[in-house]
């Protein structure tokens, strides 16, 4: 993996947008992952062990299920339930190796 798979700035060289199933811990490869299924991720496996941002992007319609829940490396008030379209993004604190979100947007 190149630091730049994480980078703001792609070009079509780069690995482009990845799919994963949602899982209690999910091993994202570039900087913007589709999840799939609705099983609630509690763990993020940190592509880098620097400061990084990562979004996901919901594709399956969860009807209500949780997508992002507490319990392991995501720093969260509560259990985040989304739907189909909306992006999440999480920021990776090195120092305690947690994420945090700051917000999610829905796309109609």
């Amino acid at each position: 993996m190149s630091i730049q798979d994480l980078s703001s700035v792609q070009d079509r060289s780069m690995i482009g947008a990845t799919t994963l199933a949602s899982a209690a811990t999910i091993v994202p490869k570039t900087k913007f992952t589709r999840i799939t299924g609705t099983v609630a991720i509690q763990n993020i496996t940190p592509p880098t062990d620097g400061y990084h941002e990562l979004i996901f992007m919901i594709v399956d319609d969860h009807l209500g299920a949780p997508v992002f829940s507490t319990g392991g490396n995501l720093d969260m008030p509560g259990v985040m339930s989304t739907s189909f379209g909306v992006v999440v993004i999480f920021y990776f604190d090195p120092r305690n190796k947690k994420y945090y979100t700051v917000g999610q947007t829905t796309f109609s």
